[in-house]
């Protein structure tokens, strides 16, 4: 799960070979179109993962009209 500073827990999942992301109740499929980077399904948004030195994920930046920053719990 990651965290949005101030704002909700954004959680990430692979179901049946595909990654969503979830807000509450709302589940959307993350599509790749560059290393590490992915655009939601249904919204004008572009999640961003970040990735530390040992390929684990740290955080993510989710790109949608400006720039949040997000930190993995």
């Amino acid at each position: 799960m990651i965290k949005f500073n101030p704002g909700p827990v954004f959680k990430v999942t692979l179901e049946h070979n595909k990654l969503y992301g979830q807000v509450g109740h709302d589940k959307k499929e993350l599509v790749p179109f560059a290393k590490h980077k992915f655009f939601a399904q249904d919204l004008d948004s572009s999640p961003i993962f970040q990735i530390d030195s040992k390929n684990k994920i740290i955080g993510l930046n989710k790109i949608q009209n400006s720039e949040m920053k997000a930190h993995k719990l």
